[in-house]
């Protein structure tokens, strides 16, 4: 799903999982642009968002969303798993094609489709 409006780098982001089983967190997969980076930061840092394996509680920072991988915090609301890409080598520009806006109740996400979430477990 992506926070923002169709066309913009305000936090073009995330993805939620196709698992058979409950999940208690939220994957989101951003574009490691700049921009993106910088958006992500000032959003994870109002969610209060720290490292969720790091007793020291240690906030991330620019240096750490601009990597690849998988950055695992824990939020007010509950987990969020950041990822710069999925696997190893699947970015954000990889999933574009697989993807969809759709609104909920007035908020316009962008959403991994069914058929993306099948492309990506063939991977």
């Amino acid at each position: 799903m992506a926070l923002g409006r169709p066309g913009t780098e305000e936090c073009e982001v995330l993805r939620f999982p196709v698992a058979p089983i409950n999940t208690q967190d939220l994957d989101i997969v951003y574009r490691l642009s700049e921009t993106t980076v910088e958006n992500l930061l000032r959003a994870l840092s109002s969610l209060d968002a720290v490292f969720r394996t790091d007793p020291r509680k240690i906030a991330p920072n620019a240096s750490h969303l601009a990597s690849r991988g998988h950055k695992l915090l824990e939020t007010c609301f509950g987990p969020l798993d950041c990822l710069g890409t999925i696997e190893e080598n699947t970015t954000y520009e990889d999933l574009v094609e697989h993807m969809e806006w759709i609104d909920l109740d007035g908020l316009v996400v962008q959403v991994i489709t069914l058929e993306g979430s099948f492309w990506l477990k063939k991977g």
